[in-house]
């Protein structure tokens, strides 16, 4: 079944490059990028900051190693990593979301 991983992170432009080496990776099928702003407290002291939400489209089968990937290439210390997995999904999107994220 497809996934979504709902990830905070950097800039606009930063957030750009990442989600194409996600895609050119073969390890999303898409990736939205909503602008946003966050007030939030990190290590005893406010924040307000632009930021990214990327919402990240990837297979069952792909989700082990997109989950590495973004571990080890987000430039944050703590980043919100959080997995969605859909209890019904259109199965026509679910075939492209795998042949999207295929790498042989």
């Amino acid at each position: 079944m497809g996934m979504k991983i709902i990830l905070t992170t950097i800039t606009r432009d930063k957030a750009e490059g990442f989600a194409r080496d996600l895609v050119e990776n073969s390890l999303a099928a898409c990736v939205n990028i909503v602008d946003i702003h966050s007030v939030y407290r990190w290590r005893g002291k406010v924040y307000s900051e632009d930021e990214s939400l990327l919402v990240i489209k990837v297979s069952e089968e792909a989700f082990e190693k997109t989950y590495e990937y973004i571990l080890k290439n987000h430039p944050y210390e703590l980043p919100e990593l959080v997995v969605i997995g859909p209890e019904k999904v259109f199965e026509e999107y679910l075939a492209w979301v795998k042949e999207s994220c295929e790498t042989d």
